[in-house]
């Protein structure tokens, strides 16, 4: 009774000061905070392929139509001028008529020559006789015998007390070892004998291939001189050749002086003659090299023709390629992409400016800028 009668006073007292309503309850409400601008979609950056290099042109055999025509005026000149330089004379020139001492020198020059190729090695000087002389002895000398007579007696003392201690003797093994290093050096002196005949007879035939060079040059230089020889008396033929053939000429000019008039003016004919068959020939080369010329320009005009009336062939015929808006061009660009792409871009670009226009006209301007306007 005690305890429900305390409740019931503290109900009373709580239902007296809120004047018997009861208490009310808290109602969370959210904060009125800015919603965020909500972010643009990603697009997604197709995969590109990386750029290819275009394949290699056909490399090009062979020389082409204008080397072909070059080579063929440089052979037809090269004939001309060797048809019409073949009958030309070499020059004479009056300093090969002069006397000369040009053999004398030529001689002189190859006796030096083979002087100096000529080797003859200073004879070697004779072996001296072995030496005959007595050897005194001195005190120095016999102190060394002495002291060798003492060292072996030590050897010989210190092999028996060897023998006495380890009951064995080591003049077997010394005996093998001084038979084994006679053998080696009888091997090397050998070697080396075989050595020095192998030099000597490398020697021989150095010498030998030498000699046979010498004489070599000693035969090439009697067939050079006969060469020169046979040189010196066909070009002296040749020019008495030449001096009769000018004492003849000099008859035939003296015997036709009297007509210098009739031979002047056929040689004038023969010129104007000659003249015009050259421009005849001018005139020829210079229509065959135009007619040449206008035959490779119809050619050419012909295959450009051809070239456009294949890039105007109508689309049914394959032969135009449609453009692909979806197609990245494959140019080496960092920024390439397709035309769908970037126009997919400029919407969002634009999408974007017009939101950010509408968003900056909802900013209240501050007070000052009101007053001011």
């Amino acid at each position: 009774m005690s305890a429900s009668g305390a409740a019931t006073s503290e109900g009373g007292a709580s239902t007296k000061q809120t004047g018997g309503a009861p208490l009310a309850t808290t109602v969370p409400k959210p904060f009125n905070l800015s919603q965020p601008r909500p972010k643009p979609t990603q697009i997604e950056q197709p995969v590109t392929s990386p750029p290819r290099a275009r394949p290699a042109p056909p490399p090009r055999t062979g020389p082409t139509r204008e080397e072909l025509a070059l080579q063929a005026a440089k052979e037809t000149n090269r004939q001309k001028l060797e048809a019409k330089w073949a009958q030309a004379k070499p020059f004479k020139l009056r300093c090969t008529e002069r006397p000369t001492t040009l053999d004398r020198i030529r001689t002189e020059i190859e006796a030096d020559l083979e002087r100096q190729l000529t080797f003859k090695p200073p004879s070697a000087k004779p072996v001296p006789p072995p030496p005959t002389a007595q050897v005194r002895l001195n005190a120095a000398a016999v102190l060394r015998e002495d002291a060798l007579y003492r060292k072996k007696q030590a050897d010989e003392a210190a092999a028996l007390q060897r023998y006495e201690a380890e009951l064995r003797d080591a003049r077997l093994f010394k005996a093998w070892q001084q038979d084994m290093l006679s053998k080696d050096e009888s091997e090397r002196q050998a070697a080396v004998e075989q050595r020095r005949a192998a030099m000597a007879a490398v020697q021989e035939a150095a010498q030998r291939a030498k000699a046979s060079q010498i004489a070599a040059n000693q035969a090439l230089g009697r067939q050079l001189k006969a060469e020169a020889r046979e040189i010196a008396q066909a070009l002296e033929s040749e020019r008495q050749d030449e001096v009769r053939q000018k004492q003849v000429k000099r008859s035939q000019v003296v015997e036709a002086r009297a007509g210098v008039a009739l031979a002047a003016e056929k040689l004038a004919a023969e010129k104007r003659n000659a003249a015009e068959q050259e421009r005849r020939r001018q005139a020829g080369d210079a229509k065959a090299l135009m007619e040449a010329q206008l035959r490779e320009n119809a050619e050419k005009r012909d295959i450009i023709m051809q070239l456009r009336a294949l890039e105007r062939v109508p689309h049914s015929l394959g032969r135009v390629v449609e453009f692909d808006s979806t197609q990245v061009p494959d140019h080496g660009l960092l920024e390439s992409m397709s035309l769908v792409e970037l126009r997919e871009r400029l919407v969002v670009v634009k999408r974007k400016a017009k939101e950010e226009v509408s968003g900056m006209a909802h900013i209240d301007a501050p007070a000052w800028l009101c007053y001011h306007l």
